[in-house]
């Protein structure tokens, strides 16, 4: 099946006929509905909720609007357009995250350099797995 012309949930669907016949196909149909309208659904919900805690709760309905754009596109155009598309979207979330990696890097590094301090001074109580029943009750207040 692999070594033909068909590509994407084709390829899978022609896959999962040869190894289970006369039901591979509509195995697959099940599959990919059910995980495509999860990920839609989740991705808007998730990535509204992103927007609204980063730029406010107005920016919610903008986000969803540009979502609901790029589905959209991603529909109508060829396999090949939408892998690009989704490349780049992926690519650019790479962006924020460099940017609070460097941002949150010396804060960080001076968080671990008294964790470990502390941790090398005897501070904490050394639990290993066996024992980890003998955890100290009342470690924290509360």
């Amino acid at each position: 099946v692999w070594q033909g012309d068909a590509i994407g949930v084709t390829l899978t669907s022609q896959a999962y006929e040869q190894a289970f016949p006369g039901f591979g196909g509509y195995l697959i149909l099940v599959m990919v509905f059910v995980l495509s309208t999860t990920t839609v659904l989740t991705y808007s919900y998730y990535g509204g909720k992103c927007m609204g805690f980063l730029f406010g709760t107005k920016a919610e309905k903008y986000y969803l609007w540009g979502y609901m754009t790029l589905v959209t596109a991603g529909a109508v155009v060829s396999l090949d357009a939408a892998i690009s598309l989704f490349d780049g979207v992926y690519a650019t979330m790479a962006i924020p995250t460099m940017i609070s990696t460097f941002i949150l890097a010396p804060k960080v590094r001076e968080i671990s350099k008294t964790y470990f301090r502390r941790l090398d001074a005897g501070e904490f109580e050394k639990v290993t797995t066996t024992g980890a029943s003998r955890v100290k009750e009342n470690t924290f207040e509360g």
